[in-house]
């Protein structure tokens, strides 16, 4: 009787359609927006976080920080006071890839002090059910569960970092 092991994925070198961890380039409008992805693209970014501070190659970390912050950014866009460590509904999914195309790029600097303010979990449904109505024939969405876990996407972990090395 074998076991069936899982290929671990090196995330040192993650490249995808709309992001690359060496290069530390990300582009909002074409990363994949599930939330399976943005899981595995936030351990990218602090693997490669942890891999420039020890390597104290600070023009590079700081770049890097600044792009972690703006993904955070975007993925509060899409998806409000949610981590994303847990998936969310297949309404949500489809408002968030509707909003991504719609989306226009405003690089957020932590190293400048600009912060992501999150807004009440009620702001964050009510938009979302405004947008699924542009999208949808089905207008009424009120019985639609909102995932909105109140988690923050950025741990305080993040933020002493950003602190630390910005």
């Amino acid at each position: 009787m074998g076991i069936l092991l899982h290929k671990v994925e090196d995330f040192s070198t993650l490249a995808e359609p709309g992001f690359d961890i060496e290069q530390c380039f990300l582009d909002c409008t074409r990363i994949s927006i599930r939330c399976e992805d943005i899981r595995r693209y936030k351990k990218a970014f602090r693997v490669r976080i942890r891999g420039l501070i020890k390597t104290n190659n600070r023009v590079a970390l700081s770049a890097c920080i600044d792009n972690f912050y703006r993904f955070a950014t975007f993925i509060e866009y899409l998806y409000g006071h949610h981590s994303c460590a847990t998936g969310v509904s297949s309404w949500q999914e489809e408002t968030a890839r509707f909003m991504q195309k719609k989306y226009r790029d405003i690089p957020m600097h932590f190293s400048r002090g600009e912060q992501i303010v999150y807004a009440p979990r009620s702001a964050y449904e009510k938009h979302f059910r405004e947008q699924y109505a542009l999208l949808s024939a089905e207008k009424e969405n009120s019985a639609f569960e909102c995932m909105q876990d109140n988690k923050p996407f950025l741990t305080l972990k993040d933020y002493a970092h950003f602190e630390r090395w910005s």
